[in-house]
């Protein structure tokens, strides 16, 4: 069994598959600057939880899934779809004065 067991583990290392399903939150390498602050917003949002996990559950291997959310967040923002990400203290330091 442990035999079998470690085949699988070794298959998927080879792979790339994540070890969590965190794992495929955790972009790294080239990244576009232009989608780089859309790529952290994504680590607390449901629906990409959900895509990870999926791509966790089919052993999807990191490179792929990675690449692919790249791909498509970069189209996204050629084509204008991404709206830049709001500094929420920022924006609220610069609305709400000190004394509030």
């Amino acid at each position: 069994m442990k035999k079998a067991l470690d085949g699988y583990r070794d298959r998927d290392a080879a792979n790339k598959v994540g070890a969590t399903a965190e794992a495929y939150a955790e972009f790294s390498g080239d990244i576009p600057e232009a989608i780089k602050p859309h790529l952290e917003t994504l680590k607390g949002d449901p629906l990409t939880a959900r895509m990870q996990q999926y791509a966790f559950d089919n052993k999807v291997p990191l490179p792929v899934y990675q690449g692919m959310v790249q791909q498509f967040l970069s189209v996204s923002s050629e084509m204008g779809l991404m709206e830049p990400v709001v500094d929420e203290k920022a924006e609220r330091a610069a609305l709400v004065p000190d004394v509030a």
